[in-house]
C-alpha cells in the first residue's frame, strides 16, 4: 500500500509513463494495456480517482472531469474492447 502512495505522489514517474504509452503502436499499447490493468487493479476505488485527477492535471483537462470519465461506468462497446484483452496472444512477441 505504501508504494500506492509513492506512486501517486510523483508526478515526474505519471510524465515518464505518459511519454512512454503515447511512444507506443497500437499492438504494443494493447500488450501494456494488459499489463497496466494487472498493476492498478489492486487500487482502491479512492486511489483511482486520484490517479484520474492526476492523468487529467498531466494531460491539461478538468482534473474532476478526467476523474469523472475514467471512473465512471464503461459503455458497452469498451467493456467489449476490454473483454477482448482477455484473450490477447502474447505468442506473437
Amino acid at each position: 500500500m505504501r508504494g500506492h502512495y509513492g506512486l501517486l505522489s510523483r508526478m515526474s514517474l505519471w510524465e515518464q509513463l505518459n511519454d512512454y504509452i503515447n511512444a507506443l503502436d497500437d499492438d504494443e499499447f494493447k500488450r501494456a494495456l494488459v499489463f497496466l490493468r494487472r498493476a492498478f487493479s489492486t487500487f482502491s476505488p479512492r486511489e483511482k480517482t486520484m490517479i484520474s485527477e492526476l492523468l487529467g492535471e498531466l494531460w491539461g483537462v478538468n482534473k474532476e472531469q478526467a476523474a469523472e470519465i475514467l471512473t465512471g461506468e464503461l459503455k458497452e462497446e469498451e467493456a467489449k474492447m476490454l473483454e477482448e484483452l482477455n484473450d490477447f496472444d502474447f505468442g506473437d512477441f
